[in-house]
């Protein structure tokens, strides 16, 4: 039996250059701006997208933004939408009025408004 193994960053990479450059999925393009507190927001809106597909790839930028790559199921892209709407103010320039019935790769972006750019992760001390 084969050991699964870790997929490190340049066949994520890979992966999603494949998804990009070939025709299997339409794509999708989000912006996102949250008023709400980061941690709490970052929470809801994973749970939101495990209800409607999953994150191929997660990118944080200090505690301004983060970028999440996602491929949506098929038939929920509208309701992705419509969801992550109540929880911010959600910016789309394409249609979605007539969403593929197959799934789609959403690239979705958010910033947080009270982010401050200087994010610090305060570490424990180790026991001896």
């Amino acid at each position: 039996m084969m050991k699964p193994r870790k997929i490190g960053l340049y066949e994520n990479c890979r992966f999603i250059n494949l998804l990009m450059k070939r025709d299997i999925m339409k794509k999708f393009y989000w912006k996102g701006i949250c008023k709400d507190d980061r941690i709490r927001m970052i929470s809801r809106i994973n749970e939101i997208i495990e209800d409607h597909g999953a994150i191929l790839n997660f990118q944080r930028f200090s505690d301004i933004s983060l970028s999440m790559v996602i491929e949506v199921d098929p038939g929920k892209l509208l309701s992705l939408h419509e969801k992550l709407e109540a929880v911010m103010s959600l910016q789309t320039k394409q249609d979605i009025s007539r969403a593929p019935a197959e799934g789609a790769i959403l690239f979705l972006n958010v910033t947080f408004a009270s982010g401050s750019g200087e994010l610090e992760i305060e570490i424990p001390d180790i026991p001896k």
